[in-house]
């Protein structure tokens, strides 16, 4: 039976996924694209009147940059749980179930305060070979995040275990691989003729030739006798 299932992400995860290039379109994005808007094709933003100072294009700069990086960041950030058997990746639409085993390579950043960690498989999931997730935050923290370590310690112990059955399983391909004993040798069925040494001649004689029937005088081979006098 599988252990409990706990979550390495953050609580944050959801609202840097969602709320923040949302919050960040609407008023930034909103905001420069009011200052570029004539103000008498749109009565409602009077107070964001179209404006011809410099402080325009800073505005369209920040916004971009901002929804570009607040998308960058959040847009692959995964919810990730783990329990003794697997993890267990979200998007918050579906959710994908990875045994440990599979887990190759952990990375944290620390860069940031979000402290993303990257995890690496050894083959494709749902989500492709690689995810991030945001760990939970350490406001008052410097270094990797603690779950880099716990993770890679799974990595190691997978490891020794696939090491540990390689020589069985070497040892059973050699002996499923390894020639066996030499076929017995045939031997002719067929007896060998006897051999007799006279003097300095060898006389081979076979032993199923049957001996030569003379004929006896009078006696009749084939045929009927002839009665005539």
């Amino acid at each position: 039976m599988p252990g409990a299932v706990r979550t390495l992400s953050s609580d944050q995860t959801f609202g840097a996924k969602f709320v923040v290039p949302v919050v960040v379109i609407l008023v930034f994005d909103v905001a420069a694209l009011a200052l570029w808007w004539d103000p008498n094709e749109w009565p409602m933003m009077g107070a964001l009147h179209a404006s011809s100072d410099p402080i325009r294009w800073v505005f369209a700069v920040v916004g971009i940059v901002l929804t570009l990086g607040s998308l960058w960041f959040g847009a692959p950030l995964k919810m990730v749980r783990i329990d003794d058997e697997a993890l267990y990746l979200s998007n918050y639409r579906r959710e994908i179930r990875v045994p440990l085993a599979e887990l190759e390579s952990v990375g944290g950043t620390n860069w940031s305060i979000s402290q993303v960690v990257t995890l690496g498989f050894r083959s494709e999931t749902a989500f492709g070979r690689t995810i991030v997730f945001m760990p939970k935050l350490r406001w008052l923290s410097i270094g990797e995040p603690p779950v880099v370590g716990e993770l890679q310690a799974i990595i190691g112990m997978s490891s020794k275990e696939t090491g540990s059955s390689a020589p069985d399983k070497a040892a059973a391909d050699k002996a499923a691989t390894s020639p066996t004993a030499a076929p017995a040798k045939q031997t002719d069925p067929t007896p060998a003729p006897s051999v007799v040494q006279r003097g300095q001649v060898t006389h081979v004689e076979p032993r199923d030739e049957q001996p030569a029937v003379m004929p006896v005088p009078g006696e009749i081979l084939h045929g009927t006798a002839d009665q005539s006098p």
